[in-house]
């Protein structure tokens, strides 16, 4: 375990419950929010601490244009990946370190870079590519030889790409732009997430793991506006 990396992760934790617990924080009694995120003005990354970047990423302008561009970024530690026929083999066994590309590729870090790279430079074609990223890991991941990938549902990547998830839906509300893209499918992936997270059979105790998988789940409980994921977190 990363020593100074668990330290700041237990250090968000405690910004998370000072804010909760604080009597501005106001929490909505609903199992699931009723009203679109696409009507509201809300935006998670202005009203909690924002979650820790998973991966070291120097240019994300570039980064993200080199994965427009079909080769595939998920860390600035690690090679990009060229795509076939602009498909991703989510079983790859690419660089040096494998498992640590494996990591990332299914924590969807290449579309935390888009999407924060469309921040940086609006372009729809930036969202659009992380849009197609996010469905082709979702079919990958209702196959057969899913079942054999570890990485698919293991407890770090499942944290990472749940951030990942946000940060698209996030950019999306904030630039009104539901009508390129399925709220509802968005939505129902997310909220599949936090049950995963907040199933105490996935859960890695006395972990860095499993810290990560309490942030992820802390931020997707308040962005879905679920009270008891927020409590399970916490």
């Amino acid at each position: 375990m990363n020593g100074d990396l668990y330290y700041l992760r237990q250090n968000f934790l405690r910004e998370i419950k000072h804010f909760f617990f604080s009597k501005d924080a106001i929490l909505l009694e609903k199992d699931m929010l009723q009203i679109p995120i696409q009507t509201s003005s809300f935006n998670i990354f202005k009203e909690l601490p924002p979650p820790i970047v998973p991966c070291h990423f120097s240019n994300i302008k570039k980064s993200a244009y080199d994965i427009l561009n079909d080769n595939l970024i998920v860390s600035d530690t690690l090679p990009a990946m060229p795509l076939a026929k602009r498909t991703i083999d989510w079983d790859t066994k690419w660089s040096r370190v494998p498992d640590t590309f494996q990591l990332y590729l299914h924590g969807l870090t290449a579309v935390q870079i888009l999407a924060l790279a469309c921040v940086q430079e609006f372009d729809i074609a930036l969202l659009q590519k992380a849009y197609l990223i996010i469905k082709s890991w979702h079919d990958y991941s209702l196959t057969f030889k899913s079942h054999f990938n570890h990485f698919v549902w293991g407890d770090h990547s499942t944290a990472v790409r749940t951030i990942s998830i946000i940060r698209f839906i996030d950019i999306c509300q904030r630039e009104s732009l539901w009508n390129l893209f399925s709220f509802q499918y968005l939505y129902d992936l997310l909220l599949l997430h936090a049950k995963w997270l907040s199933n105490d059979l996935h859960y890695t105790r006395n972990h860095n793991h499993g810290v990560m998988q309490d942030e992820a789940l802390l931020h997707a409980g308040y962005f879905l506006s679920r009270q008891d994921f927020i409590y399970k977190a916490l």
